[in-house]
This record gives C-alpha cells, structure tokens and sequence, in this order.
C-alpha cells in the first residue's frame, strides 16, 4: 500500500488530502474519512462525498487525475450516480 497526499491544481500537496494505492484499487481520502474508490472498472462514492465544498474540491481534482473529466461538479456526479455509472456505498480499504 501507498500512501500520498493528494496534489493539488497548483502542484502542491493538499492538507489532509491522500490517497491511496493497493494492488487492487486507488482510493480518495479526506482528513480521516475514504470518500472514493476506483478498481479500474468500478467508481463508488461514499455518501460523505458532499459533506463540504473542500472536500468536493479534492474529490474532483481526484477523478480529474483518474481520468473523469466529465465528473467536475455535484450536478455531473448526481447525474451519475442516478445512471448507475458511481455506486454509492461504504468503502473499506482492502
């Protein structure tokens, strides 16, 4: 497992932003909270993913690095999450 903090838009490191790299997925962390988790098929949320502006920051920057352009705000990721594209569930890391 790796742990790194998350770099922001500015190349610098966020505070309390991280994430995480195991064999089987990359996970976002805030603070002390895994808000997502991408296996490389699958992208799911936890239902913390709103719970602040700073936190939505980090988590688009997240998934813009992940390759999810189109998920850049609250309206695209409810849209997706009604689609079906993100589950929302609670994540573990393993």
């Amino acid at each position: 497992m790796v742990v790194q903090q998350l770099i922001n838009d500015n190349g610098n490191p966020a505070v309390n932003q991280f994430v995480i790299k195991t064999e089987k997925a990359v996970y976002f962390q805030s603070y002390k909270t895994v808000i997502c988790k991408w296996d490389g098929i699958n992208l799911i949320l936890s239902n913390d993913w709103k719970y602040s502006n700073t936190t939505r920051k980090h988590l688009y920057i997240f998934l813009r690095q992940n390759g999810f352009y189109s998920l850049s705000s609250a309206k695209d990721i409810r849209k997706a999450i009604e689609k079906k594209v993100i589950t929302l569930e609670e994540i573990n890391i393993i």
